[in-house]
């Protein structure tokens, strides 16, 4: 299974980091890489793993949650702008009219950032998706950003749930934003103790 496979891709390029210690111990997020192979800080995800993430996003989140209804999708930040992709790329295969927005972060600072806009159209809401969520000020402001340009944000979708109804939960359910995930960090951590195992098993 693809998803299966993404998963287990993630938990080993953790180990190969070294950043996953003892079982008993919680997967930090600082170690996880959810950068793409063609990312100019090279990934393990490939186009097929992120695109299979992209429709799963829209069937277990859009479709199963009661996320508010959107017309654009863009990323947290240059790591979550292919998820983003990979999402409107499902929805144009559903022959659904949701259209990526494109964010240029000048020197990677997201409050340096610029949105491209289309002209003449409408705004609406965004749908923003990311990877995880390690600093929430920097997300703030990346939403702060589409507000700006008058977009109207209710969701916020990441991959991994680093959170795990933490401060950064917290801080968004008061600024009366939603955040989904994909995964939880406590399914990669119980895969990355499989696959571990796994490995020393064939040693």
């Amino acid at each position: 299974m693809v998803i299966r496979r993404s998963l287990r891709t993630l938990a080993l390029s953790y180990l190969e980091a070294g950043a996953f210690g003892d079982k008993e111990q919680p997967l930090s997020p600082v170690g996880l890489n959810l950068r793409t192979v063609d990312n100019p800080n090279r990934g393990p995800l490939t186009l097929d793993l992120i695109q299979a993430m992209g429709h799963k996003l829209w069937q277990e989140i859009v479709i199963d949650n009661w996320i508010h209804p959107y017309e654009f999708v863009a990323g947290l930040s240059d790591v979550g702008h292919p998820f983003a992709e990979a999402l409107v790329r499902t929805h144009h295969r559903l022959d659904q009219g949701v259209e990526l927005l494109h964010v240029r972060e000048a020197d990677h600072k997201v409050s340096d950032a610029e949105l491209t806009v289309i002209q003449g159209k409408p705004r609406g809401t965004v749908l923003v998706v990311g990877d995880t969520i390690t600093d929430v000020d920097m997300t703030m402001e990346r939403i702060e950003l589409f507000k700006r340009h008058e977009f109207n944000v209710c969701d916020v979708v990441v991959i991994i749930d680093t959170q795990q109804n933490g401060p950064a939960f917290q801080r968004l359910l008061a600024e009366g934003l939603r955040l989904h995930a994909l995964f939880s960090l406590q399914q990669l951590r119980e895969l990355a103790v499989q696959t571990k195992a796994q490995i020393f098993a064939r040693c």
